[in-house]
């Protein structure tokens, strides 16, 4: 469960420093389950990185302020939590 810290305030998305932890956490546990290959099957269904480059973002910024940019922000979040 996101905790509050955890979370971006504008996104809503993990924060670096959470995902950072979380990531960590993960990558270990598949370490660990290469000593069990019979497990890891069962455990391990699948796993996505995805980045995100918002194309000319610093123009969005300056033509049409920050706040644009922000709602900017948090509809590329959104599509990342569909």
């Amino acid at each position: 469960m996101k905790e509050k810290e955890d979370v971006d305030f504008l996104t809503g998305l993990l924060n670096r420093e959470s995902f950072k932890k979380r990531a960590e956490k993960i990558v270990e546990g598949i370490h660990f389950l290469d000593k069990f290959p019979e497990r890891r099957k069962e455990r391990i269904k699948g796993m996505s990185l995805l980045f995100i480059d918002v194309d000319d973002f610093k123009k969005i910024n300056d033509t049409y302020g920050h706040n644009m940019g922000d709602e900017v922000l948090k509809i590329v979040g959104g599509w990342v939590r569909l």
